[in-house]
């Protein structure tokens, strides 16, 4: 499935901005690579203002199936 494609479609329509990567194109993984998604120790700060931490050490387990959003 293309879930990400449709997801990110949506963020740009809502942004009212074009996405520079094609939105309608991509491939479907083979069931091999299905697994979750893991980040550990995010941290981001917006270049106009890196002195405020806006993510301080994140940790996020986003299991197949499932959707995440962080808004």
């Amino acid at each position: 499935m293309r879930i990400g494609v449709g997801a990110g479609g949506r963020v740009f329509w809502l942004l009212d901005r074009s996405s520079a990567i094609p939105l309608g194109v991509g491939e479907v993984l083979p069931a091999s690579r299905n697994g979750p998604i893991k980040f550990n120790n995010v941290k981001f700060t917006y270049p106009s203002r890196p002195e405020v931490e806006v993510l301080k050490g994140i940790d996020l387990n986003i299991q197949p199936g499932t959707s995440m959003a962080l808004v």
